[in-house]
């Protein structure tokens, strides 16, 4: 844990990070041994903050969260006014400027003063009360760095038919118990709810930063499973903003350049069958009628769910296969 006067020090704007202050305080101040950090961008947080306020131990933590870039002054006073609950040292964060998902988290771990942090995504719900204890209990047991991955679910998603189908995939390939992640450390490192040690955050970079779904933070995890330990445990949050049809797809197709620079890293990544299928459909001249067929098959809502599944596979590995 770093000292006070260097905390307090980091409270003013820094120069590699221009435009930013601490706007508001609950004026709490105590060590801690774990820090939650949020990143935001024009999202209401105050569900999140009143499920974390409720968590058990979650006097024993710091809260953080960083404004990125709204410069919304009613959000900014609803967070001010809710990071007034929190039990434990909470502070708001303001930037003028977005800045990169990654940067954003270098500013959150240079302004958090314990050497844990939990990233976590405004867009998600604790699933038990037991949440943050079971994070502080890691914390305090383990000395080396290493990087504990929590898991999602859909337990409090909303139940809607217009996003069943990113249920029905999510449930199927990434939403898994820690026994099915740890199978495969570095590619379940989802980094949206995440206990990690400072040291990984300084040391190991994201690539590059696309802000769409997800294959540059495969990447990350890889990365960082290559040098740090990378454990998987049963630590829940639930998905609160699963997307609709038209949103797969439209990121699918846009996120088909970071998938093909995280493959050319990651041999791992090669070995997989959305590799192969995709490497095969980029040797057919009819490759765009496949994705365009795919697609049809995806939004067309009388289709059996598991046919509707099978073309969203094809539909990505297609997307993809213009960029191998």
């Amino acid at each position: 844990m770093r000292n006070g006067h260097e905390a307090e020090q980091r409270m003013t704007t820094d120069a590699r990070f221009p435009g930013q202050d601490a706007v508001a305080h609950n004026g709490i101040c105590a060590p801690t041994a774990l820090t939650i950090c949020l990143s935001t961008w024009n999202k209401d947080t105050r569900k999140l903050i009143t499920a974390l306020s409720r968590q058990q131990d979650a006097d024993k933590c710091a809260l953080i969260i960083l404004d990125n870039g709204s410069n919304d002054p009613r959000l900014t006073a609803q967070i001010s006014e809710h990071i007034q609950s929190f039990p434990g040292p909470a502070k708001l964060f303001q930037s003028k400027w977005r800045l990169s998902t990654s940067n954003a988290r270098r500013r959150m771990a240079e302004l958090a003063e314990s050497d844990w942090m939990l990233m976590l995504n405004a867009n998600v719900s604790p699933d038990s009360n037991a949440f943050l204890a079971r994070y502080l209990s890691v914390a305090n047991a383990r000395q080396k760095p290493a990087l504990y991955a929590g898991g999602h679910s859909l337990k409090y998603a909303p139940k809607m038919q217009a996003t069943d189908l990113h249920a029905a995939h999510a449930a199927q390939s990434e939403y898994l118990p820690a026994d099915k992640r740890v199978e495969k450390p570095g590619p379940n490192v989802f980094a949206t709810n995440i206990l990690v040690h400072r040291r990984i955050i300084e040391s190991v970079n994201v690539a590059s930063d696309t802000g769409d779904w997800g294959w540059d933070y495969v990447d990350w995890g890889l990365s960082v499973s290559r040098k740090f330990r990378v454990e998987h445990i049963d630590n829940t949050v639930s998905d609160l903003d699963l997307s609709d049809v038209d949103e797969l797809i439209r990121r699918y197709t846009n996120s088909g350049e970071s998938y093909a620079r995280a493959a050319s890293q990651h041999r791992l990544l090669r070995q997989r069958r959305l590799f192969r299928a995709a490497k095969a459909i980029s040797y057919l001249p009819f490759s765009r009628k496949i994705e365009s067929l795919a697609a049809d098959v995806v939004r067309n809502e009388r289709m059996p769910l598991n046919l509707r599944l099978f073309g969203l596979r094809v539909f990505r590995a297609a997307a993809y296969a213009e960029y191998l």
